[in-house]
């Protein structure tokens, strides 16, 4: 089963966004647990993106003022990197640049009733970050049919914790906008790992 919607659309070479709240390895500046944002509203502006017009973004997008990538090597090399920040202003990428390779960034995915969940995820010093997009069923309306909802995010926990839970905004970013993981390709990139329990 594919866990990319039919009707999801794909801009540019085939790019798509997501997002996070990970300042530091360590603990999140001004967080004492889990957090979660408010739903996202359309942003006009077409913003600068983090992975560069050589590679491919398996996912991206923008959390307040930041963003969260994956971007890959678009060419022979199966370079492929987990970034947050700014353009031009990185505060994480991982695996460093020198690594060369995807380190130990792993794929995951799971069907649920009415859905499925799609996964990049690492896990460095002791915190696991994961970038997630998902459906879920949140019931069934007057008619019968299902009631989907779309969650896309990146969640960071230390020793199964929830130190963040943070949801992406659905600001335009170059190159594409708030959509699932590029399944196909992270499992073409990466291997394949267990699925992380969220909440």
């Amino acid at each position: 089963m594919s866990l990319i919607r039919p009707t999801a659309r794909r801009y540019g070479k085939n790019t798509v966004p997501l997002a996070i709240l990970v300042a530091t390895l360590g603990a999140l500046p001004g967080t004492t647990g889990a957090t979660s944002a408010p739903p996202p509203t359309r942003d006009s502006r077409e913003l600068p993106g983090l992975c560069r017009s050589t590679e491919v973004a398996l996912f991206q997008c923008p959390i307040g003022a930041k963003q969260v990538a994956i971007c890959a090597a678009n060419g022979p090399s199966r370079a492929v990197q987990y970034r947050y920040g700014a353009p031009g202003k990185l505060e994480l990428a991982y695996p460093e640049p020198s690594g060369g390779s995807a380190g130990s960034l792993r794929w995951a995915s799971a069907g649920y009733s009415g859905g499925g969940e799609m996964q990049i995820y690492f896990e460095t010093g002791g915190v696991t970050y994961v970038v997630y997009s998902r459906m879920i069923r949140t019931g069934f309306g007057p008619d019968g049919h299902n009631n989907p909802q779309d969650e896309l995010g990146v969640a960071v926990l230390r020793g199964g914790r929830v130190l963040s839970n943070r949801r992406c905004g659905v600001a335009e970013i170059r190159g594409g906008t708030s959509d699932w993981i590029d399944e196909q390709r992270a499992k073409s990139l990466l291997p394949r790992g267990k699925v992380v329990r969220l909440p």
